[in-house]
């Protein structure tokens, strides 16, 4: 089994196999889902579903986990999901999974570096989001 060498200060070096950090990358989605509901609907739970369907795979076919996932790499994974689905559906899978990441810093950026050495970073920001098409408004009017 490939396993990956880190070195953290104040840690000794510890290896760890890529089949630890998928249990990982796993435990931290379920737990996730878990408070989900708490803070939102269950249609959005099942859009929050829908958007990991494409997101999950997705980090597997770069060979990164959640927590490595920077900027640039979400650049890639949004020209990727727009050339699949509506701009509108990107625009709220990122907010979606924004919403993850904001957990993921606030709740497991910690555990995580002790783990792996990085601290995570939400890769979403105004740059790999697409714009929202704005509405023109139209007045009916009214004759007398």
């Amino acid at each position: 089994m490939k396993g990956n060498l880190y070195v953290i200060e104040g840690y000794s070096a510890v290896e760890v196999s890529d089949g630890e950090k998928d249990k990982f990358q796993n435990k931290i989605v379920e737990v996730y889902r878990q408070i989900f509901p708490v803070h939102y609907s269950k249609d959005s739970l099942l859009n929050f579903n829908s958007a990991l369907s494409n997101y999950l795979p997705w980090l597997r076919e770069i060979k990164k986990y959640v927590w490595e996932v920077k900027n640039e790499d979400y650049d890639f994974f949004t020209r990727h999901l727009s050339n699949n689905v509506r701009s509108s559906t990107v625009i709220h899978y990122n907010c979606l999974i924004s919403n993850f990441y904001d957990w993921l810093i606030s709740r497991k950026d910690e555990e995580i570096y002790q783990r792996y050495g990085v601290h995570t970073v939400n890769p979403i920001d105004k740059w790999n989001t697409p714009k929202r098409k704005t509405l023109k408004m139209i007045y009916l009017t009214y004759q007398i």
